[in-house]
């Protein structure tokens, strides 16, 4: 089995869905080829973390699960007065973006990941092939963040500035709600910075950044919508 073969079953290697004998070679492939090794264990890396994601459900998880948290909190609040976290859904309904659009970005970013995967990893054959075919090919050289990704991480500061400010006003529950999705969109951002220094000139991993920015700064526009 050459590395081409061996790649194009990783996919399926990783799910489980290879015959045994298929997954033998394959394993055997693994255990004697380098390079090989490293892609799998990259994308191994990355199905884990699409887990860990709101990103793969037909529905967006992430905030089906705010509310489910909403609901049970909710419940065992005086219902006298509104709670916190109604109060926080309350407005989670008045932002101009609508769940299907958020779950469409955020569906976009697993793509982008695997994407992003599969070409850094590609022989390099097939990247001079694909250089030539869209891109005029350059120099490795140092990533340089795009104009976009540049006005993207300016926003990301003014944003966090805000949310910092206003943090320590908020229900010790909004908080604790807000920093556990935070923690999942910086991952998210840092898996990007990694492969951004292997592949500094992939257009795709640019595009990545970008998606991956977008979804933090949709993030925290979300959560600066909470009144206490």
């Amino acid at each position: 089995m050459d590395c081409l073969d061996c790649q194009d079953l990783l996919s399926e290697y990783i799910d489980g869905n290879l015959k045994p004998n298929k997954r033998l070679i394959v394993s055997d492939h693994l255990k004697s080829c380098s390079e090989c090794s490293i892609v799998h264990q990259d994308l191994k890396q990355l199905v884990g973390l699409s887990k860990q994601l709101p990103l793969l459900a037909p529905e967006n998880v992430l905030w089906k699960k705010i509310e489910k948290e909403i609901t049970e909190i909710s419940t065992t609040q005086n219902p006298s007065r509104q709670s916190t976290w109604a109060k926080f859904w309350q407005h989670r309904w008045q932002f101009s973006i609508s769940t299907p659009q958020l779950t469409g970005v955020l569906a976009s970013l697993v793509v982008l990941l695997i994407l992003a995967s599969s070409f850094s990893y590609a022989p390099q054959n097939s990247i001079g092939a694909l250089m030539q075919n869209s891109i005029i090919a350059r120099p490795i050289n140092t990533y340089v963040a795009n104009p976009t990704e540049l006005e993207l991480t300016g926003t990301i500061e003014r944003l966090s500035h805000t949310i910092k400010e206003r943090y320590k006003e908020w229900d010790p529950e909004i908080q604790k709600l807000f920093d556990r999705n935070l923690a999942l969109v910086n991952q998210t951002i840092e898996d990007c910075n990694q492969l951004s220094q292997r592949n500094p000139n992939d257009p795709v991993v640019h595009e990545l950044m970008v998606t991956a920015y977008q979804e933090k700064i949709r993030l925290l526009e979300q959560f600066l919508s909470y009144n206490k």
